[in-house]
This record gives structure tokens, sequence and C-alpha cells, in this order.
């Protein structure tokens, strides 16, 4: 199993590539919403994001459904109190939000599907219990 934990993507380059896939729902509580963009705008560093890529580059990260919710904002899809739209937050926070670069620990093929799911499970499982 070869693991990359060099990878540094931004949100910009998250949203917006065709080679990250995953669960593209995003049901966040506005609570979490309110803790994804304050982390983000107070430049606060932003925690390391899992994933896996397949054989065709393809990587599925672990929390898609937070990139969405960021690119949904950043789009003007919707607004979050307090802060309002994208259109309502400074340039700076519109610059972090766009720049951030989020480390990512990405593990490569060759990885036996068996490997990736056990993977994502133990993920689930830290992540739960974290919350």
């Amino acid at each position: 199993m070869r693991i990359d934990t060099t990878r540094k993507m931004t949100i910009w380059e998250i949203g917006r590539s065709s080679t990250v896939g995953g669960a593209s729902e995003h049901s966040l509580t506005l609570e979490d919403q309110q803790a994804i963009l304050g982390t983000i705008f107070t430049g606060v560093p932003f925690p390391t994001i899992y994933g896996t890529e397949n054989c065709d580059g393809i990587v599925l990260l672990q929390d898609r459904g937070m990139f969405t919710f960021i690119q949904s904002f950043i789009d003007k899809e919707i607004s979050v109190e307090p802060y309002g739209s994208y259109d309502d937050v400074s340039l700076l926070w519109q610059a972090r939000l766009e720049d951030t670069r989020i480390h990512t620990v990405v593990v490569q093929p060759p990885t036996s599907e068996s490997d990736i799911k056990l993977i994502h499970n133990r993920l689930d499982t830290i992540f739960n219990i974290l919350q």
C-alpha cells in the first residue's frame, strides 16, 4: 500500500477538480457551516483530509460534503448567518476561501478495494470518536 502524505490542495482546486470524487451531499448543520467558514476566515489551519486514489487517478475524499458546501457558498448558491453570502464577506475572506491549502493524505493504487473500505471504516470510527 502506498500513501502520499505530501499533497496540498486549495479549496478552489478541490471544488473545481474533475479528479476529486466522493459523496457530494452537504447535510451540515448551521453550526457546522459557521465553524467551517469561521475556521477559514480566521486563518486557523485546516485539519488533514483523507482520501483514496483509484486506478483512473480520481481522488475520493473522506469529507467531500464539506467541500461541496464551501463550493456552494463560493458559487453564491447559499448564504450562512452571520456571514451572509459570498458577496457579503470581505475580499480578504473571499481570498482565504479560495486559497486555503489543505493537507491531504491519499492512499494510492495499487490498493485493494477491501483495504480501501477498511481504511474508510477506520477513519469514520476515528472521526466519530473525536466528535
